[in-house]
C-alpha cells in the first residue's frame, strides 16, 4: 500500500520578532542614559544663549555665574558621555549574545527529523554573514537611532523652552523626511533580499568545497571549482554594489532635498524670531538646536532603509525552522523487534529495493551484505527515517515507526560509522557525551573495546584527527556500550580500516549482549558463523542467505565484477 501524507502542513517554530529591537533591558537602560545626556547637554546650550544675552548687557555677576553652570554642565556631560558609551556597547554585545542564543536554542530544540542536510549552508550563512550584516545594520543602527531620538527630544524641548510656535520647523522636517524614506526603502529592501540569497548560496559553496576536497583533488577538479566560486563571488559582490548603488541614490536624494529645506526653514525662522523679539541668545539656541537636528534628519532616511533592508534576514532566521508538523505520540517499552514487512525502499517510483522482509529481535546479530551501490544502506535510511518506505509499513515492537515519538525512538539506536562525530574535548566526555557516567564504568568499556592504553583524560582534537581509524571506530562504539544503547547500527565501518583491526573490531562487536545489525561491503569468513542471520542486497532485492558457503561465493562474484568493470 502507498502510505499516506501524514504531514500535511507547516508551521515556522521560531518568530523573527523576537530579533527585534535587540537585548530590552540593554535598550532601555542605554535610552535612560543617552536621554540623560541630550537633556544636559540641553541645558548647556540654554547657558550658553544665556551667556551671550550677559554678555551682551554687560552683566559680570550673571556672567560669571552662568559661566560656572556651563563648565559644571560640560563636565558632567563628559561622564555621562562615558557611561552612554558603556550601556551603548553593553547593548551591542548582549543583543548579539542574545541573538545567537536565541539562534542555536532553535537549532537545538529541532527534531532529529527535522534538521535536514539543505538546511546546513543557511544555517552557516545566518550565523556569519547574515549575523554580521544584523550587527551592523540593525542593533548598530538602533544605538544611532536611540541617539537621534534623544537629540531630537532635547533639541525640541530647547527650542519650545524659546517659544512653543518654533516647534512647527522640526515637526515639518520629520514628516519631510519620514515620507522620503517610505519611497526609498522599497528599492533598499529588494536588493538586500538579493545579497542574503547569494551570500547563502556563496556560503553553502564553499562549505561544500571544503568538506568535498579530496575528492575534489583527486579527480583534478580544482578548475571547474574555482571557476563556480569566482561566479558566485562576483554575485556577492554585485549585489553588495546594488545594494550600495541604490543606498547612495538614497542619501543624495535626502541631502539634497534636506539642505534645501534646511536653507528654508532657517531663514523662516530668523523671520519668525524677528517678529516675535527673541534676544539675540535665544536666537543662537534655537540655531544651534536646529543644527542638532539636521544630522538625525539627514541620517534618519539612510538609518530607515537599512533597518528595513534587515527585517528580512531576520525572518529568514524565522525561516529556516519552518517545518513540517510530525504528529507522532506514540511511545514504546525496550526493543523487541525491528520488521521490514514487504516494503519497498528508495526515493520515488522505481524503487531501489522491492519487497523488503527483513527483521532484528532483540539480542539478535545481522549482517546485510552485498556489493557497492545495491542499495544497503536504503534500508539504513529508512531506519533512521531520512526516507520514508514507499509502501508497507516499518514496525519497532509492533508499531509503525514513523508514529513514535522520535526522541522515544532514536534513543534505542547508537550508530558506528566511518563519519560519526567526534567532539574536541577529553576522550571521557566523548565516550558519556556529558553524562554523568561511573568513571569505572567508562574504564570497563575502554577495555572492552580495545582502547585500555588510552587515557580517558586524553584531549581529542578536530573531529578525532589525533586518533587512528580503528580507535576512532572502538571510540563510537566504546560511546555505543557506555550509553547502553539497546540496537547498535554499524554502517561500513571496516571500509578504511587496516583488515587486521577491522577483523579484531567485528569479533569484539559479536561479542556484545547489544543487537547488532551491521551493513558491510567487506566480510571476515571466520566471524560469520557468529552472525544469527546474513542478507544479500543484489538487484533491487534482499534475500537470506541460506549457507555460509552462498555468502562467500556471491561476495567473491561481487569483487570480480567490480574489478573488471
Amino acid at each position: 500500500m502507498k502510505r499516506k501524507n501524514n504531514n500535511p502542513g507547516e508551521s515556522g517554530q521560531t518568530n523573527h520578532n523576537k530579533y527585534a529591537w535587540g537585548h530590552k533591558r540593554s535598550l532601555v537602560l542605554m535610552a535612560i542614559a543617552a536621554l540623560i545626556t541630550s537633556l544636559v547637554y540641553a541645558v548647556t546650550t540654554l547657558f550658553t544663549g544665556q551667556l551671550i544675552d550677559f554678555g551682551m548687557a554687560k552683566d559680570m555677576d550673571n556672567l560669571l555665574r552662568v559661566s560656572l553652570n556651563i563648565v559644571i554642565a560640560a563636565s558632567i556631560t563628559f561622564v555621562l558621555e562615558l557611561i552612554s558609551i558603556y550601556f551603548t556597547t553593553n547593548y551591542v554585545s548582549n543583543s548579539m549574545i542574545q541573538a545567537k542564543e536565541y539562534y542555536i536554542t532553535d537549532v537545538l530544540n529541532q527534531e532529529i527529523l527535522n534538521l535536514q542536510k539543505d538546511k546546513v549552508p543557511r544555517m552557516y550563512s545566518n550565523l556569519t554573514n547574515d549575523f554580521d550584516r544584523y550587527e551592523t545594520k540593525y542593533i548598530k543602527n538602533i544605538t544611532v537611532l536611540v541617539s537621534m531620538i534623544t537629540q531630537l527630544i532635547a533639541s525640541m524641548l530647547l527650542m519650545a523652552s524659546i517659544h512653543p510656535v518654533i516647534l512647527i520647523i522640526p515637526a515639518f522636517m520629520f514628516l519631510f523626511m519620514w515620507r522620503t524614506t517610505k519611497k526609498t526603502g522599497a528599492k533598499i529592501k529588494t536588493e538586500e533580499d538579493k545579497k542574503t540569497a547569494s551570500l547563502e548560496s556563496y556560503t553553502g559553496y564553499i562549505n561544500e568545497t571544503i568538506r568535498g576536497y579530496e575528492v575534489i583533488k583527486q579527480h583534478q577538479l580544482e578548475e571547474v571549482r574555482e571557476e563556480k566560486f569566482l561566479e558566485k563571488a562576483k554575485a556577492v559582490q554585485a549585489d553588495n554594489y546594488q545594494v550600495d548603488v541604490e543606498q547612495t541614490k538614497a542619501d543624495a536624494i535626502s541631502s539634497t532635498m534636506m539642505i534645501g529645506l534646511m536653507i528654508t526653514l532657517l531663514l523662516g525662522g530668523v523671520l519668525i524670531a524677528r517678529q516675535m523679539s527673541i534676544s539675540l541668545g535665544s536666537i543662537v539656541v534655537i540655531f544651534m538646536a536646529l543644527g542638532n537636528l539636521t544630522w538625525p534628519m539627514q541620517r534618519l532616511n539612510t538609518l530607515l532603509n537599512e533597518m528595513r533592508g534587515i527585517e528580512d534576514v531576520m525572518k529568514s532566521f524565522a525561516e529556516t525552522f519552518k517545518v513540517k508538523e510530525h504528529s507522532r505520540t506514540v511511545t514504546t517499552g525496550p526493543y523487541e523487534e525491528i520488521i521490514f514487512d514487504h516494503n519497498d525502499l528508495g526515493y520515488e517510483d522505481p524503487p531501489i529495493l522491492r519487497d523488503v522482509s527483513l527483521s532484528l529481535a532483540k539480542d539478535e546479530k545481522i549482517l546485510i551484505v552485498g556489493p557497492s551501490g545495491a542499495g544497503k544502506s536504503t534500508i539504513l535510511k529508512t531506519l533512521r527515517q531520512t526516507i520514508e518506505p514507499l509502501s508497507g509499513v516499518v514496525t519497532l515492537n509492533g508499531e509503525d515507526i514513523l508514529t513514535i515519538v522520535p526522541t522515544d525512538y532514536f534513543a534505542k539506536f547508537s550508530t558506528v560509522d566511518q563519519i560519526g562525530f567526534i567532539f574536541s574535548g577529553k576522550l571521557r566526555d566523548n565516550i558519556t557525551l556529558y553524562q554523568e557516567i561511573d568513571p569505572e564504568k567508562v574504564t570497563a568499556v575502554l577495555k572492552q573495546v580495545g582502547l585500555e592504553t588510552l587515557d580517558p583524560d586524553l584531549e581529542v582534537q578536530n573531529d578525532g584527527s589525533n586518533l587512528s581509524g580503528g580507535q576512532r571506530a572502538r571510540v563510537l562504539l566504546a560511546r555505543a556500550l557506555c550509553l547502553e544503547a539497546e540496537v547498535i547500527v554499524c554502517d561500513e565501518i571496516f571500509a578504511s580500516l587496516d583488515a587486521e583491526v577491522a577483523r579484531s573490531i567485528e569479533s569484539d562487536i559479536l561479542a556484545l549482549a547489544q543487537t547488532v545489525i551491521n551493513v558491510s561491503h567487506i566480510y571476515f569468513s571466520e566471524n560469520l558463523p557468529n552472525y544469527d542471520r546474513i542478507y544479500i542486497v543484489e538487484n533491487g532485492q534482499v534475500q537470506v542467505a541460506k549457507t555460509i558457503r552462498e555468502v562467500e561465493e556471491r561476495m567473491l562474484e561481487f569483487e570480480r565484477t567490480a574489478a573488471a568493470e
